[in-house]
């Protein structure tokens, strides 16, 4: 009975493994029809698309393996066929030795604890950068955020569940005051929009993505953060240029001590939220036919992925 149960639950993770690789590469394949698609969508709406089109091939896994796990609800999506007298549904029937399936669940199964564990690494690592920032920043909130002395004028949130706002007392001394104001804003904007677990949350579900189309989806998802931050301020100061020039000046004089940026990535980035702050026309009527189409896409993967992984199991020997 353990042996059963065991096989079942190693099937399970089998399937699962095998939907969340097909998805990613499905998602990753397709992702520049979805980036020609969405350029004239808002920043906000697009950087949650983003966060969604990455999303989803772990809930299409865990929807496909649900669904071949319970027959009654896969009976319509599988071709029928009998084992013998039986031709009800049923959960996969192998005649693999369930040994066999168990030990390549639990390969499987410790891929997906190191990625696990790489992502508590990377915590415990954010956890110290905000206590060292902490120690070395003012002890006085009252503007809320801290202030850390550094020679270079910066200003970045960090933190992923209870973020906070950090300025160097570089940009508290020479920047003026309405400039100041702008990149607080920027700030506060992507502390309420909570982009640091949202980026770490596209980092865990894209990890089976090819590198270049990765690297290509973060890199987009990180400049649409940045300017519907950046209307955040501008909808608070009420002045595109002096939002874009504090951009420029930024860009020109730091870069945020928390992290190894690229400076050809950053200044490429700070082209285009200066020239999105120029842009007038953008296309609101197109989310939800784009909205649409994500949901297609998914019901459709999921009908496919449940009827070959049944398949795929019980072709297994």
């Amino acid at each position: 009975m353990n042996t059963e149960l065991l096989s079942k639950a190693a099937d399970a993770v089998l399937i699962w493994c095998a939907v969340f690789l097909f998805s990613s590469l499905l998602h990753a394949l397709l992702y520049p029809l979805l980036q020609r698609s969405c350029g004239r969508v808002r920043a906000a709406h697009k950087a949650s698309l983003l966060l969604l089109w990455g999303g989803i091939p772990p809930v299409a896994a865990s929807l496909a393996t649900l669904l071949v796990m319970t027959p009654a609800l896969s009976a319509p999506l599988i071709p029928g066929h009998c084992h013998g007298l039986n031709c009800a549904p049923h959960v996969p029937v192998s005649d693999a030795h369930a040994a066999l399936r168990i030990g390549m669940a639990a390969a499987a199964g410790g891929i997906g604890l190191a990625l696990l564990g790489a992502m508590i690494l990377l915590a415990m690592r954010l956890q110290g950068q905000l206590r060292t920032l902490f120690a070395l920043s003012r002890s006085t909130r009252s503007h809320h955020y801290h202030v850390v002395e550094g020679a270079a004028p910066a200003a970045w949130c960090i933190g992923w569940l209870r973020p906070e706002v950090y300025v160097s007392r570089s940009m508290l001394e020479t920047l003026p005051a309405a400039e100041l104001e702008i990149v607080l804003e920027h700030e506060y904007a992507h502390l309420r929009r909570r982009d640091n677990l949202r980026k770490a949350l596209l980092a865990v579900v894209t990890c089976l993505w090819p590198r270049a189309r990765r690297r290509h989806l973060h890199s987009d998802f990180k400049t649409a953060t940045e300017i519907a931050c950046d209307q955040a301020a501008l909808k608070a100061t009420g002045s595109a240029d002096r939002v874009a020039s504090v951009i420029a000046h930024l860009d020109r004089n730091a870069a945020s001590p928390s992290q190894h940026i690229d400076p050809q990535a950053s200044s490429d980035c700070a082209q285009q939220r200066i020239a999105a702050l120029r842009e007038s026309g953008q296309n609101t009527q197109q989310l939800p036919f784009l909205l649409a189409a994500i949901a297609a896409i998914w019901v459709l993967q999921v009908c496919v992925s449940t009827a070959l992984a049944h398949t795929g199991i019980e072709l297994l020997h």
